[in-house]
């Protein structure tokens, strides 16, 4: 998924968003009251604010450490080994991101594009993790559901 930021015209971030699967933008502002929410795509945010002088968006990848220590956005898998309620199925099953302190935002894959939004990504390990048959999985590493620990890198 595409990560993009959204800064001021002194470089100050306003925002970090991503491009969902189905090309909806999920947006968390970094502004004192940490709102969060979707647009129906990149172009149309980008339009709205074109018309705010001085905001920029940039293209962003987090770093191996900043994924590590949830420092900053990131992107991720929800991976499932085995489906426990016959709903999603198994293999990827969602795809989501990590706003850390500002929530995180989960959409379903299958053939209804469900969007869905968490506090943190506990609430998802907690909600999703169905005894550890599903994992959370990022490009630069591979975390159990259920207990948070290192595993095999996808």
């Amino acid at each position: 998924m595409k990560l993009i930021k959204l800064l001021d015209e002194n470089k100050n971030r306003l925002a970090d968003g991503c491009v969902l699967p189905d090309g909806q933008l999920a947006i968390a502002w970094c502004t004192e009251h940490k709102t969060h929410g979707t647009y129906p795509s990149l172009q149309s945010f980008e339009s709205l604010q074109s018309k705010v002088p001085g905001r920029a968006i940039e293209d962003y990848e987090p770093t191996y450490e900043e994924v590590c220590f949830g420092l900053d956005t990131y992107t991720f898998q929800l991976v499932r080994d085995s489906d426990v309620t016959g709903v999603s199925g198994t293999g990827v099953v969602a795809i989501g991101c990590d706003f850390p302190g500002n929530g995180c935002v989960l959409q379903w894959t299958g053939d209804i594009k469900s969007t869905f939004w968490y506090p943190n990504m506990e609430v998802v390990k907690k909600l999703h993790g169905h005894d550890n048959k599903t994992r959370i999985v990022t490009n630069e590493r591979s975390l159990s559901l259920i207990t948070g620990n290192e595993a095999h890198q996808q």
